[in-house]
């Protein structure tokens, strides 16, 4: 064999052995992209990062899967054997690790062309910082180099990276350090410049290099043979008076399993301590979050390797075929390589929550401590964290491409979980049983894995756990979209003829603004101004409103701070006329502020939004309390008062305005979703119903609309008279609401206005959101009464209490005297 034809066989070896880590890359690559494209903000600054974190991911393993995996399979003695020079070797591994790094770099580029660069072209960074990226993944891929020549494990050559990857940022900082001081300032500036970590870059590597390619002749070069001085003594001799083995008690095969296990492993674990204890001095006077995040992170990857370890632990060199060939319990094998991870996880945890030092730890940090529930919830995150890794290590029969893997396959599931119980409200047990299904795959397995029977039947159960705890959280959900009542098409195509009548402008109603005299248009008046300059200040207000709506005779916008200072305006003017009734300025300013209000009101009713008539409801409501009242006809002119009171009782038209709104909010929701527009507005409420399902999937949110829209026009047009509990039950549930605020339950009664002087008003601007629920109220029957009396000519001065229906001289209250 010529050397062409065995370096080009070497070569298709090399590439072979390296294809795993290029296409595990690039899928997840393709993954996390999905993730972060379906964010709703389109953030671009996750998707350059992961551009940039991937080649750097893989150029940390590709040594250790070129090299450690050599020595793991006890091939290296195999390539010692062929007709090659070691420095022909060492080449065609570099080489062949320099262009799949380039290829790497070529498919991320691809993936930021497809998914990050349309949603932002113009590049976030200044120029300069993106050339770092390639000299940093190129430092990383000589680093792991150097570590896999140098250590027998490729799991421990990883852990070496660890120290190795925070050189160039101590040695830049150094650098910048001393070109300060020994510059024209003694100041130290700005972080080093992109000029200064390239050269920090290039001479690391260099020097890496170097050291790689003398590790690496060595270890390629004929084995020593060192005579053993003192191994002739022991067995006639014994100068230490030792006991033969074989005439010892006997060990119980668990606890010698887990000795062997820990002896085997220790200088993997003793670097994870190494991570942990580096973890535990970070979050100690931590006071920024990203000591925080980067404590957390630290101690997620190393919960990640020890999952790892617990099965890659026995791959080195085929140490599982020993116990395999030796008839050791699959199970025993099992929990004896979990049970030394565990108990350091164990010691992690009781660490974290019980001895780090209070006083030296940030405020956010000991509330979070003092939290049972977010003490589970870590607890609960570590184990998911190792259950999962176990199982990536067990699939995996390559360390290096396993303990890449498992913390990325981690994160992944864990932020699934996550999303699954935050934003789709599946059951926290049904997302612990599925959490459990690592264990349950890993334990059946177990024997299969021992005696390398990795066939259909060990690939399709680890396949079908996963599938399953992907798949069966949704099937709550997914019976919800089939179960999803809607309207029936008939009703459908109804509502959209009569939408079209009404016409398809949805535009925005004008929006009303407070304009004092003097006064910031933004903070709203003190309240407990003198009488004098606060009704000064009322009638300046009431002229620039009547002034604002007479430039525009459509509808305008609910604004609660209008509402409430006109309301309190009113109510000042009610006060001064129960002093003096006969003052002629407060019964100008009485009459002239209810005639605005009903004004607003009539304008509210014009609007085709539900959350106008949800403010004009409310406001009636007042209205009908303070025209209820004996002195009110007395106070107000005949013709405002009849006005006033005309306007209330027209339940015609109020009932008309509600139905043109409850149609055009509906229509205006269906043109969101054809125009894939904002689709949390409905009526002009922020509406999210009550699974965030329909925030996420456009089909059940679209016959969910539609149904809510069926039921409010059922319980419009019923007039309350049938199944009045279960329809406003129906929409308290879909519009995601308390039933309280329909007034069902205890103190319903004081959230719908059956008993007009019982309703309590909403707080804070009229902030309530419960669309219909005042509809068909005894209000409305309250405001046709009046309405009657005034048509039947009853005297002014006799009044019906709102609870009993009774008449009562004026002037009582209802109270006794």
């Amino acid at each position: 064999m010529n050397r062409y034809l065995a370096l080009r066989y070497l070569c298709w070896k090399e590439t072979r052995q390296v294809l795993p880590l290029v296409w595990m890359q690039l899928i997840l690559g393709i993954c996390l992209q999905l993730l972060f494209f379906v964010q709703h903000d389109g953030s671009f600054m996750p998707r350059i990062l992961l551009f940039a974190g991937m080649p750097t991911l893989f150029a940390l393993g590709v040594g250790a899967l070129l090299v450690g995996q050599e020595k793991e399979r006890r091939t290296l003695d195999w390539l010692r054997s062929l007709p090659i020079s070691a420095g022909d070797l060492l080449r065609v591994k570099l080489a062949v690790g320099f262009v799949a790094l380039i290829a790497v770099w070529g498919l991320n580029l691809v993936l930021l062309a497809l998914f990050a660069l349309p949603a932002q072209p113009d590049w976030p960074f200044d120029p300069g910082w993106e050339y770092l990226w390639p000299l940093q993944s190129v430092f990383f891929l000589l680093a792991g180099f150097a570590t896999a020549w140098t250590f027998r494990s490729s799991l421990v050559a990883l852990l070496a990276l660890l120290p190795i990857a925070l050189l160039p940022g101590a040695v830049s900082l150094g650098a910048h350090v001393l070109y300060q001081r020994l510059g024209s300032s003694n100041r130290i500036g700005h972080d080093p410049s992109p000029w200064l970590w390239a050269a920090v870059f290039i001479a690391l590597s260099l020097l890496l290099l170097v050291v790689g390619w003398r590790r690496g002749m060595r270890a390629l070069a004929a084995e020593a043979f060192r005579e053993k001085r003192w191994s002739w003594k022991l067995s006639p001799f014994n100068p230490w008076n030792e006991t033969p083995a074989w005439t010892r008690p006997p060990h119980a095969p668990t606890a010698m399993l887990i000795w062997q296990f820990v002896r085997q492993n220790r200088t993997i674990l003793l670097g994870i301590v190494a991570m942990i204890l580096s973890a535990l001095v970070l979050l100690i006077g931590a006071s920024a979050e990203g000591r925080h995040v980067l404590a957390a992170c630290l101690m997620l990857l190393a919960t990640s390797w020890l999952g790892v370890l617990a099965f890659h632990g026995d791959c080195l060199q085929e140490r599982i075929r020993f116990l395999a060939e030796r008839g050791i319990s699959p199970a025993r094998t099992w929990w004896t390589r979990h049970a030394a991870p565990l108990s350091l996880l164990a010691v992690m945890l009781f660490a974290v929550t019980f001895l780090l030092p209070s006083p030296f730890l940030s405020p956010v940090l000991n509330d979070a401590l003092s939290s049972p529930p977010l003490i589970l919830s870590v607890v609960c995150l570590v184990l998911t964290t190792y259950a999962i890794s176990q199982a990536v290590g067990q699939i995996f029969r390559s360390a290096t491409i396993a303990a890449i893997a498992a913390p990325v396959v981690t994160w992944m599931l864990v932020a699934y979980g996550v999303f699954l119980i935050a934003a789709l409200g599946v059951p926290i047990w049904l997302v612990t049983i599925i959490a459990m299904l690592p264990w349950w795959a890993t334990f059946v397995l177990m024997r299969r894995w021992m005696d390398n029977r990795l066939g259909l039947g060990f690939w399709g159960l680890h396949g079908g756990c996963l599938g399953i705890g992907i798949v069966l959280p949704l099937v709550p959900l997914g019976l919800v979209v089939v179960a999803q009542p809607t309207m029936p098409a008939e009703v459908r195509r109804q509502l959209t003829d009569e939408s079209r009548r009404y016409g398809a402008v949805y535009t925005e109603p004008r929006e009303l603004v407070l304009r004092f005299r003097d006064a910031d248009p933004v903070d709203p008046p003190p309240q407990n101004l003198p009488p004098q300059n606060r009704r000064l200040e009322g009638q300046t207000v009431r002229e620039q409103l009547e002034h604002d709506l007479s430039l525009d005779p459509g509808a305008i916008r609910f604004v609660p701070r209008v509402m409430v200072y006109l309301l309190g305006e009113a109510r000042l003017a009610r006060m001064a006329l129960e002093q003096d009734g006969d003052s002629e300025s407060q019964r100008e300013r009485y009459s002239r502020t209810l005639s605005l209000i009903e004004t607003l009101v009539r304008r509210l009713r014009l609007s085709w939004r539900l959350v106008e008539q949800n403010g004009a409801d409310l406001i009636e409501i007042w209205l009908v309390r303070e025209l209820d009242r004996p002195q009110a006809k007395t106070w107000l002119d005949s013709e405002v008062y009849a006005r006033l009171v005309r306007a209330l009782s027209d339940d015609a038209a109020r009932h008309a305005a509600r139905r043109r709104a409850v149609v055009m909010s509906w229509a205006a929701c269906h043109g969101q979703f054809r125009r894939d527009a904002d689709q949390t507005q409905l009526g002009g409420y922020a509406w999210q119903g009550h699974s965030v399902l329909y925030l996420i999937n456009p089909y059940t949110r679209r016959r969910a609309v539609d149904y809510l829209t069926w039921q409010m026009l059922q319980w419009l047009e019923d007039g309350g008279q049938r199944e009045g509990v279960e329809r406003r039950q129906q929409m308290a549930r879909y519009w995601g609401v308390p039933e309280l605020h329909y007034g069902l339950g205890v103190g319903g009664k004081f959230l719908r206005a059956d008993v007009p002087a019982e309703f309590a008003f909403p707080v804070e601007g009229f902030s309530r959101i419960a669309p219909g629920s005042q509809w068909h109220a005894g209000w409305e029957r309250r405001a046709r009464e009046l309405g009657e009396r005034l048509e039947h000519g009853f005297d002014p001065n006799v009044a019906t209490t709102p609870a009993s229906g009774r008449r009562q001289p004026a002037g009582s209250d209802g109270v006794s005297r």
